[in-house]
């Protein structure tokens, strides 16, 4: 994929494609983290194996500069693994076909990966490379990142010694990130009674929504398939309705583009079909500007069948539920201007046998927002009768304005590349976050390349800034990062 000439001169191109041979979807993640203790006993490196599959590789400092603060070079091991329809490759077993195409690496019919093997590639080149100029290196490459920071969660920090942290698990290269958004997640449950009945029964599909990370896209006014379907039952209950099923959203973590709602109805069908096709072209107009692709599919599953639906009372108590709960931004930071500083998203909403299940993140930069949130979704599930779980927790990373790791980098980057950094802080969550939290006072940032189109078959990764990226990360592990952090 990448010619002789191009690998020799920027050794991480071959490390990117013998990790992307080995499959290292999250959950499957035992052979590429053996594959980097087999690197560290190849290059005579100490290292740790966690029982997790975290693997630690220590790099001595080169010569000269032994007694610099030890810096933690951090990425995660695991990929979104997904595949086009009708592509056969088993993500489970086999690896990636790499290409490159206008200047970007891809993967015929599956996702790449970039995110995030290349911050592995680069720490491999790193130190397997003994001509560079280097403090001490802790390489910490943690498992299923993707799937709950499962990883860094479980990582024994006792392990480390550095105070000093370059998370290379960033997809926008220029951008300097230096705080993240705790989280929460909320497991919802409102129990309901089932009854037998005979009536003419409908299908409601909602799609078309764009959908998006609830972190990053939540304060684009992008609406949530949960919110609609609510909103419409809301008008369906002036005629006499039952619910039959709720189906909607894939994931906590991602505003729900779609969704199903089937239910009875004893009013004329004339009336319900009135109603329906009236309210669809109100939300329609309403929603135009957001979210243009909005669609409604309208189905008449059988008139006059038996059917299991729930009693009126509940379907009226769960609908009332889902149009209480908050959902999307619900405070703005004062200090930061466009950042939110609050919000949830409620992700996944299924009806099961038992009862409704909700599934809902919170995300927020301050912990006591982040519970006064979560308590408002609680008690609203209370009030409906249902019971409510929360886990899935992980701690906000506080932007420093007296970072000497990020002075160090500014200004780098500005004598690199000729130009000002974007330095941010984001409303998703980070593995940053769980290292601050593990190790205290730690200095740190993240940064990358440029990867397109991240958890997709359509991922790309541009191979100019992949090569750019890593001459300035060489440019930061040359010079000293001094405590001293004025000009």
């Amino acid at each position: 994929m990448i010619s002789e000439k191009r690998a020799k001169k920027y050794g991480f191109w071959k490390y990117f494609e013998e990790i992307a041979a080995i499959p290292h979807g999250s959950g499957n993640t035992k052979k590429i983290s053996n594959y980097l203790v087999d690197f560290a006993k190849e290059n005579g490196l100490k290292y740790v194996q966690e029982k997790c599959g975290n693997v630690i590789i220590y790099l001595p400092a080169s010569e000269g500069r032994e007694k610099e603060e030890t810096l933690i070079l951090q990425g995660h091991m695991d990929m979104v693994a997904v595949k086009e329809k009708g592509t056969e490759k088993d993500l489970e077993l086999d690896g990636l076909d790499l290409f490159m195409e206008k200047g970007y690496v891809g993967a015929r019919g599956t996702s790449l990966g970039g995110d995030d093997g290349i911050a592995l590639a680069y720490a491999l080149s790193i130190m397997a490379d003994n001509k560079l100029s280097h403090p001490a290196i802790e390489a910490v490459f943690t498992v299923n990142e993707e799937v709950g920071m499962d990883g860094a969660h479980a990582l024994d920090a006792g392990r480390l010694s550095g105070k000093t942290m370059i998370n290379l698990d960033n997809e926008t290269e220029g951008e300097l990130i230096v705080g993240c958004a705790g989280g929460a997640g909320i497991e919802c449950v409102i129990p309901v009674e089932w009854k037998s009945r005979t009536a003419n029964a409908y299908e409601i599909t909602v799609s078309g929504l764009k959908g998006g990370h609830s972190g990053t896209e939540i304060n684009d006014g992008r609406v949530s398939a949960v919110t609609i379907i609510a909103r419409f039952f809301a008008q369906l209950k002036l005629v006499r309705t039952r619910i039959i099923d709720i189906q909607t959203g894939e994931k906590d973590n991602a505003i729900a583009k779609s969704g199903t709602i089937k239910f009875i109805c004893s009013a004329p069908k004339s009336d319900v079909i009135e109603t329906v096709n009236f309210y669809a072209d109100v939300l329609k107009e309403e929603l135009a500007s957001r979210e243009p692709g909005l669609k409604f599919d309208f189905k008449v599953l059988g008139e006059g069948i038996e059917v299991t639906a729930l009693h009126k009372a509940d379907s009226e108590r769960i609908m009332d539920v889902l149009l209480a709960l908050p959902q999307g931004v619900r405070e703005m930071s004062a200090d930061i201007p466009g950042l939110v500083e609050t919000s949830d998203n409620i992700g996944i909403v299924s009806l099961k046998e038992d009862g409704l299940h909700i599934s809902a993140l919170v995300r927020s930069s301050y912990e006591s927002a982040k519970q006064a949130l979560c308590d408002k979704i609680i008690a609203v599930a209370s009030l409906g009768g249902g019971s409510s779980t929360q886990g899935r927790e992980y701690p906000g990373w506080q932007f420093s304005k007296e970072s000497p790791l990020l002075f160090h980098v500014v200004k780098n980057y500005r004598e690199f590349y000729g130009s000002e950094p974007v330095v941010k802080t984001i409303h998703a969550g980070l593995e940053c976050g769980i290292f601050a939290d593990k190790i205290k006072k730690l200095d740190c940032i993240s940064m990358g390349p440029e990867v397109k189109d991240i958890h997709t078959v359509n991922e790309r990764l541009s191979v100019a800034s992949a090569e750019k990226t890593y001459d300035f990360l060489l440019k930061l592990l040359e010079n000293e990062i001094v405590k001293e952090n004025k000009e």
